[in-house]
């Protein structure tokens, strides 16, 4: 799934809305993969001063992988409570795995173990 996304107050509700056509394939990882991707493209939204941001999912094997692209400079992965707000802390804690890729702009991607998800309830 790919979803791009004007940079504005309205990203991370858009994002959300689009996750609600995969809440089939995601089942009990519905609610962990779109709080991480909300809170990825709220920080996106905030620090990058991009216009666009792109938003990948890919469903294929064990994990669901997603990854949130911007034209911003990026940061230091650091423990996630050392960056001061509770989204990354949010992201690391649902998360299998997570990183910052630089590039062509920044590309911030978490990975979600399907075994491990929180179910809603």
């Amino acid at each position: 799934m790919r979803l791009e996304l004007p940079a504005d107050e309205y990203a991370p509700a858009a994002v959300r809305r689009g996750m609600e056509t995969e809440r089939g394939r995601l089942g009990s990882c519905f609610d962990d993969v779109a709080l991480i991707l909300s809170e990825l493209v709220s920080n996106s939204v905030r620090h990058a001063g991009a216009h666009e941001i792109e938003v990948v999912v890919d469903f294929e094997g064990p994990r669901v992988h997603v990854a949130v692209t911007d034209a911003g400079t990026g940061f230091e992965r650091v423990a996630a409570a050392e960056n001061g707000g509770l989204g990354l802390v949010i992201v690391d804690e649902l998360a299998s795995d997570w990183g910052v890729e630089r590039g062509d702009g920044t590309t911030v991607w978490a990975s979600v173990d399907r075994d491990r998800c929180h179910a809603s309830g």
